[in-house]
């Protein structure tokens, strides 16, 4: 029926047809209508009833859109000419997110940002939630979380645009794909967004490295046996099958050289600086690609870029011309390809995790690969904002009067690094859209950066990092030396770097040429090195001789029994001899004090002390035992004399899921920051800096350098509050090579509560009053195990079982018999049996007792004996006693945390640094006490050490030290600190082994 005229009556009621398959139908209201003609529905609403006024949360995201298409088109103004894309309601258009950015026009991969008006916690956690839709795109490289400040919405829509170039109260963070902020939310201006945008960083590193990897793994799959025998040959790797089984090390390095190459080839041929070039996506097409290759990366070579291609054109002249080849060629090209334009933007080191995975030498070379993150902090605190190393960030050709060294360089991951920074320092000192960067990059890596190592293959992959950023490098200007090591066929013993260190040595400075001898010199003067350059390698001298202004380095750090395995063994011993003679022959009495043989890195401070200039700065990764262990002495040494450096800053990392600064190694590890003090100026004080959580990317490191800078220029120990804890120590503290103890702990009172026993009068060193090892290496190497007693009935403590040492109490859990030709050995050291044996290691989490107590002598593995002089036998047994209950104590517990080395977590300790306990003195503590309290609480169970404040046997054992301290001043502040310090130990995160509470 069709409805006509006037429908005003008031109750008329009328019926909607039902939804298709409902078979329901809705009654209307009375207040609801049809129109006549079209069937449309109305309510029967006044005027202004029907004229809504917009909802507030409309209007705001009005105001939002409005914010985004103006923020859209000034990042794609000339100041920053990226490519963009505000969101869009238009029909049939795709959804996608508030700001898509491009790095240029054309590029597949965007940065997506969420725009929210206004800046509390709420708009935050939105903005940063809404990113997550956008990382399920495969072209979304990087997100990006965005509040606007309110003033920016109350400017009048003509105005927007300038506000935006001249606001610094933009509030962004990078989000990862859990839609969890990276690093902290950050303030600034337009600029810094726009860096922000730019940069890429973990999650894509970790796509690129993961998608690599796999197709390297795959490629060399396709190769045999005999191709990989030929390849160890020609790139001179070591071939080392295990139990028959093919080597696949050499294979796999000559596809990683294939695909540093290619992806030289697409970045040359992308942008027309060698023209002629086959596109790979052409090459991929093709049925013979090795002839392919062969033919575009001989045309390269007859440009330039010879220390990159060299290496490539020997692995594929060495591939046999089969469907192996052809096999392995697709796999690569197939994932360059796909990562190509990726890395392009990068300007990270891709290679070096893939690299050191690979070749697998770590273990005996001591080479590991610098994460990118702690890169990025190292290099910003060498080169802070407000510290340029010239007069003005600004002046591009005062910075490239710059001289940086890298004399470990491996896959040049810190020269990236320091090259990133120092164009970060240009960007924001010249601002946005001013100045050339790519300019920068070439002189830089031209004029400024300096790299050394002994691994010709790490040179190569440096090169091409360094070219894949700048492609239009002048080889023959570029700075990378391949450091000669081993035996030269004129005889001559070179040991790499080191060799830097030789007196005379022309690169130090010039000398006249050595009279003609009839004997060798024990110590080669020969200094001439390999440098990469446009023919190749070029053998000429360095030259860097008290001239750089930045040393950054995270030098090799193995023993001295396995280093040099890559030598043949004849070489080998060469090689060592030659290492012992630069130590003992370099002539610096203070640079010999710091050279502790038995570990490679120790050469390496007094080397970047030979090449800095007088005002230059050292930035180097060394492991954290440089903090506390005996043999760094000379070390510490070094880097607290006054008229040689100031030391700045020591961070060391407390989060238990991060410890290191290197990739693929579990050890602890530090970084250090020391400058040249001005001429007459009185020594500082050092800022050590526990970080609660070690940053997983670039950006968050960036941003930690930054805080830390600000902390030190405010002097400031609250600065640190969102990444940890920072205190401040004299000089008088750390000079002449004593421990730097505040390395050891997060909570930097339990670190004054260790000084304050190591100055204790009635405390005395262990190793002063008793006989401390040997170390368990010694009973291992003397020793088998045995089934049944033998003849001498040796008995030890092997292990350090933590479910089995509960209580202060031991007993032996094997039996010993001597090694052959050990004998001798084996009766000496049985001969050093105790009652009192310490654990040379501890996992701390699981501990009870840092010391046991046998009623039978024993030696020990896991643990070291303690023994007396003749002189003291009678006393022997109450004073190791004594000794027990001090070491099970909160205080003993507390001396073990403060002489951890290696890990801190899982700490190895030194018999030099278990001779350096402290342990009550006889002759000024109530012994008797200590003993008693052993006899009455020996075989009670001790809790494990995060539960130390709820264990009743620990504090009895706390109140039998603090009666047997002398005094009674001194015992009230011994109990109160006993006190504090069984609630603060659980807390270390290393205790523990949970994430620290950051202040």
């Amino acid at each position: 029926m069709r409805l006509g005229g006037n429908v005003g009556v008031k109750d008329m009621r009328c019926i909607i047809p039902p939804k298709a398959g409902t078979g329901m139908k809705k009654e209307l209201s009375s207040s609801q209508r049809i129109y006549p003609d079209s069937g449309r529905m109305v309510y029967n609403t006044p005027m202004k009833k029907l004229a809504r006024k917009p909802s507030p949360a409309h209007g705001k995201l009005q105001e939002e859109n409005s914010l985004n298409g103006v923020l859209a088109d000034v990042l794609a103004g000339e100041e920053y000419g990226f490519d963009t894309q505000a969101e869009t309601s238009a029909p049939g258009s795709r959804k996608r997110c508030d700001v898509q950015v491009r790095l240029k026009h054309g590029d597949f991969f965007y940065t997506a940002i969420e725009c929210k008006k206004g800046q509390d916690k709420q708009q935050k956690k939105k903005a940063a939630h809404d990113l997550k839709r956008w990382w399920k795109d495969d072209d979304c490289w990087n997100a990006i979380a965005l509040c606007y400040p309110e003033s920016l919405a109350e400017a009048s829509e003509q105005q927007r645009s300038v506000q935006f170039r001249k606001s610094r109260d933009l509030c962004f963070a990078k989000v990862d794909k859990k839609g969890e902020i990276i690093a902290n939310w950050q303030t600034g201006p337009l600029l810094d967004l726009a860096n922000l945008i730019k940069e890429v960083d973990s999650p894509d590193t970790e796509i690129i490295t993961e998608t690599i990897q796999k197709a390297i793994l795959a490629a060399s799959a396709h190769l045999s046996q005999q191709t990989g025998k030929e390849l160890a040959e020609k790139l001179q790797i070591a071939w080392e099958p295990e139990n028959g089984r093919n080597d696949q090390r050499p294979a796999r390095i000559a596809c990683l050289i294939l695909t540093n190459m290619c992806l030289l080839h697409d970045r040359l041929q992308g942008e027309k600086i060698v023209l002629g070039l086959t596109p790979l996506f052409k090459v991929e097409k093709v049925s013979d690609k090795q002839q392919a290759l062969l033919a575009d990366w001989q045309m390269i070579r007859e440009k330039d870029y010879a220390p990159v291609v060299d290496p490539a054109l020997l692995v594929l002249n060495v591939l046999p011309p089969d469907t192996s080849t052809e096999g392995c060629l697709s796999r690569l090209l197939e994932a360059v390809r796909s990562c190509a334009k990726r890395i392009r933007g990068l300007q990270l080191d891709h290679a070096g995790p893939i690299y050191h995975q690979l070749l697998q030498t770590a273990h005996y070379d001591g080479s590991f690969y610098t994460s990118a993150p702690a890169a990025a902090l190292l290099a910003g605190l060498a080169f802070p904002k407000d510290r340029p190393p010239v007069g003005n960030w600004a002046d591009i050709e005062l910075l490239r009067k710059l001289k940086v060294c890298d004399p470990a360089c491996g896959t040049g991951t810190l020269l990236m690094a320091i090259a990133n920074t120092i164009e970060q320092r240009y960007k924001d000192a010249v601002g946005a859209g001013q100045g050339s960067c790519d300019m920068l990059h070439l002189m830089l890596v031209e004029d400024v950066l300096h790299g050394m190592d002994i691994n010709r293959h790490a040179i190569h992959l440096a090169a091409c990092m360094l070219t894949l950023a700048a492609p239009k490098i002048d080889y023959n200007r570029m700075r990378l030396y391949n450091m000669l090591h081993g035996v030269m066929d004129n005889g001559d013993v070179r040991a790499g770097s080191l060799d830097i260190l030789l007196d005379g040595a022309p690169f130090l400075r010039p000398v006249a040429p050595a009279p003609k001898v009839e004997f060798r010199p024990p110590v080669a003067p020969d200094s001439k090195q390999h440098r990469a350059s446009a023919e190749g390698f070029k053998i000429e001298e360095i030259g860097l001789n008290k001239s750089c202004d930045l040393i950054i380095m995270n030098p090799p750090f193995t023993r001295n029994d396995i280093r040099n395995r890559s030598l043949p063994n004849k070489q080998r011993k060469l090689v060592q001899q030659h290492e012992g003679q630069i130590a003992e022959k370099t002539p610096d009495p203070v640079h010999r004090e710091a050279i502790h043989q038995s570990t490679l890195d120790s050469f390496f401070t007094p080397i970047a002390d030979q090449l800095l200039n007088p005002s230059g700065t050292l930035a180097i990764i060394n492991p954290f035992t440089v903090c506390t262990g005996a043999a760094a002495k000379g070390k510490r040494r070094l880097l607290t004399t006054p008229e040689r450096f100031q030391l700045e800053i020591v961070v060391t990392s407390h989060d238990n899921r991060r410890i290191y600064f290197s990739e693929n190694t579990d050890i602890h590890e530090s970084l250090f920051i020391a400058r040249r003090p001005a001429p007459g100026s009185a020594p500082k004080e050092t800022a050590f800096v526990s970080l609660a959580e070690n940053p997983a990317t670039p950006t968050a490191a960036r941003q930690l350098a930054a805080a830390i800078r600000e902390a030190l220029v405010q002097n400031d120990a609250t600065g640190l509050s969102d990444y940890g804890n920072i205190t401040f120590r004299s000089h008088e503290q750390l000079k002449d090579g004593q421990p730097w103890n505040a390395a050891c702990f997060y909570d930097q009172s339990l670190a004054e509560g260790a000084d304050w026993m190591a100055a204790h009068s009635a405390l005395r060193p262990i190793g002063e009053q008793a006989q401390v090892g040997p170390d368990g290496r010694s009973a291992r190497g003397a020793f088998v195990h045995a089934k049944h007693p033998q003849n001498p009935n040796v008995r030890a403590l092997w292990k350090h079982n933590s479910d089995r040492q509960v209580t202060m109490r031991t007993t032996p859990d094997c039996y010993l018999v001597s090694k052959k030709k050990k004998g001798r050995a084996a009766l000496n050291l049985w001969k050093k049996r105790g009652h009192l044996l310490l654990a040379n290691r501890l996992w701390l989490k699981l501990t009870s007792t840092p010391a046991v107590f046998s009623d039978n002598p024993i030696i020990g593995s896991a643990f070291i004996t303690v023994t007396l002089a003749e002189r003291e036998k009678r006393q022997s047994l109450r004073l190791c006693k004594a000794w027990c209950v001090w070491f099970n104590s909160t205080f003993g517990v507390l001396a073990f945390l403060n002489a951890r080395q290696r890990k801190l977590t899982y700490p190895r300790f030194s018999v030099n640094g278990l001779r350096d306990l402290p342990a009550p003195d006889p002759k000024k503590c109530d012994i008797r006490l200590l003993a008693a309290a052993f006899d009455e609480y020996a075989d009670q169970t001790l809790r494990p050490l995060p539960q130390l404040n709820d264990d009743p046997v620990r504090l009895a054992l706390d109140q039998a030290v603090v009666e047997a301290l002398p005094g009674k001043t001194g015992k009230k502040a011994a109990a109160n600190k006993a006190s504090a310090w069984r609630r603060l130990i659980p807390s270390e995160p290393s205790v523990h082994n949970e994430k620290a509470a950051k202040a």
